[in-house]
């Protein structure tokens, strides 16, 4: 796939992932902070709002303010921005291995966006059944998730058509 293609699947991504988060980071503000969590299709999902200073799942939010800030502003936008060199430097990705990075640059982009303006990310998103829960989370969470799994099929995917190749 030729850079400039990859260039712009990377950028309808960005904006797309980057845009559905924030709209929805900002509902999540308005409507349901100081409210009580609401509960959909027999609670399997819970809109609760939380303002998470620390990683996924509140991962690193005991750390001083300085390292936390270090480590999950200057940190996950080098790593970031890494990744968005290997992407522009990586010429044989596929559509999809391309749309899974842009999804894990979206998702990573738009939380780290949001503690350097605010200092915390909104998180609203809460699914499970009876028991046994997940975390709250945010779209952009979604994203890299769901970029993450992208990737991680296609490359096995490659993987596996490539040892079938050499037998």
């Amino acid at each position: 796939m030729s850079t400039g293609n990859r260039l712009f699947i990377i950028l309808v991504t960005l904006c797309s992932c980057i845009g559905w988060d924030q709209a929805t980071k900002i509902f999540a503000a308005r409507v349901l902070r100081d409210h009580a969590p609401q509960h959909y299709f027999a609670n399997t999902l819970r809109l609760e709002y939380a303002e998470n200073v620390g990683a996924f799942l509140g991962l690193g939010s005991s750390l001083p303010d300085s390292s936390r800030w270090f480590l999950l502003s200057v940190g996950a936008g080098a790593l970031l921005l890494g990744l968005t060199l290997f992407i522009y430097l990586k010429h044989d990705l596929t559509a999809a291995e391309t749309i899974g990075y842009g999804l894990i640059l979206a998702g990573g982009g738009s939380n780290v966006l949001n503690r350097i303006v605010s200092g915390f990310v909104v998180d609203f998103l809460n699914v499970g059944i009876g028991g046994l829960r997940t975390g709250i989370f945010n779209v952009a969470d979604v994203s890299i998730m769901v970029g993450f799994t992208l990737v991680t099929w296609c490359r096995w995917a490659r993987q596996r058509q490539t040892a079938v190749v050499r037998i």
